[in-house]
């Protein structure tokens, strides 16, 4: 799940909302608090979209580890066809958030 406290604070921090010491919850301008993986946001939808395709892409780009682009190499190197339909699949998930921005 997307941490949307890490997107504000990186991005947004002491404009319209404030976030705990422990990241908590967010406490918007208005003095109202929401869970820090709650998807209300005191952004614009353009704003929030862009940081939300910037998360999942480096979640989905973090999936990518050794033994998985191992998995992906051809059968002779110790591939499999299931490792390259798995990074292939990635691949277009990350294709497709980086076409949101």
């Amino acid at each position: 799940m997307i941490n949307y406290a890490d997107i504000l604070v990186t991005n947004y921090a002491g404009k319209q909302f404030s976030c705990g010491e422990t990241y908590e919850s967010i406490v918007f301008h208005d003095g109202t608090k929401k869970p820090s993986n709650a998807k209300l946001i005191a952004l614009s939808d353009a704003t929030n979209a862009k940081y939300v395709a910037q998360a999942e892409i480096r979640k989905l780009e973090s999936q990518e580890t050794p033994r998985r682009l191992a998995e992906a190499l051809p059968d002779d190197a110790g591939g499999s066809a299931d490792g390259r339909a798995w990074l292939k699949a990635n691949r277009d998930k990350i294709i497709a958030e980086r076409a949101k921005l």
